[in-house]
């Protein structure tokens, strides 16, 4: 097997637009404020699968036509929009019993990242909180599918690049180089994956703590004038999940999520 070749995109627009080359590449989105941390907790809390809608108006449109199947999450300016069961915040879900739950979800910015990388050899969802279990069953599909490239996604903020994605996207990929090291096989790190890296290797030996940096974003201020501040402690703590969320497959057009991490027990 050749290099595996390691690569950030900072917005989703930089996602390869070719169907063809886009299967050969696994990615792992990156929401960290809030939706892939969300969308871990969630698995963690028992849901069973996601079903990622593409505005707020399918999703309900989606929950009337099987009423009582859907669970309703998301967010509009931040906040869960009328008739919607749960917003979009971690420790929302984390109160919630969501055993065999089926969820439909819908966020600004992280579900639309996460449709736009559709059709990839493998899509999985990625935060600092679930850094650990991403990696690893991101190699794992890479390596069952004789796949090299492997690219993180950042869901950006206003269709522009987000700090705290960035961040989080630098640790990952620094984290499944340094997992490819130890099993043996080499990696490059193209270009946004190093500005991505190097940026997270500074903030994480600086004196400042992750939770203030993500808190100084625009997405963690954001959170902050809608009073869910809390939020931030469930976005910076690390590997306190084993939940790795993945696109399964699709149902009505919609991205069915799955948890991956039964594959790896």
């Amino acid at each position: 097997m050749r290099l595996f070749q390691i690569d950030v995109a900072f917005v989703p627009a930089f996602v390869e637009s070719d169907p063809n080359r886009r299967r050969s590449v696994v990615y792992v989105v990156v929401d960290v404020i809030r939706a892939t941390t969300t969308l871990t907790v969630a698995f963690d809390r028992g849901c069973r699968r996601v079903l990622l809608a593409p505005d707020i108006e399918t999703a309900l449109e989606r929950s009337q036509r099987e009423p009582g199947r859907f669970l309703l999450g998301g967010e509009r300016d931040g906040v869960a929009p009328p008739g919607f069961d749960f917003g979009n915040s971690p420790a929302e879900y984390a109160r919630a019993d969501l055993a065999g739950c089926e969820l439909l979800f819908v966020t600004t910015n992280g579900t639309r990242a996460l449709r736009a990388c559709a059709g990839g050899s493998a899509v999985f969802a990625g935060s600092y909180r679930n850094a650990e279990a991403a990696a690893q069953a991101t190699l794992q599909a890479a390596r069952s599918a004789e796949i090299t490239d492997i690219v993180m996604v950042c869901a950006g903020r206003e269709n522009q690049p987000a700090y705290d994605d960035t961040l989080c996207a630098g640790y990952l990929a620094r984290a499944i180089a340094t997992r490819l090291e130890r099993m043996g096989y080499g990696s490059e790190m193209e270009s946004g994956a190093r500005i991505a890296a190097e940026l997270s290797d500074a903030a994480l030996s600086s004196l400042t703590p992750l939770r203030e940096r993500l808190a100084e974003s625009g997405a963690g201020r954001a959170v902050t004038r809608i009073g869910l501040e809390g939020d931030l402690d469930w976005c910076a703590a690390l590997d306190e999940s084993k939940a790795a969320p993945y696109v399964a497959g699709v149902e009505d057009g919609l991205l069915v999520l799955e948890n991956d991490s039964h594959h790896r027990r």
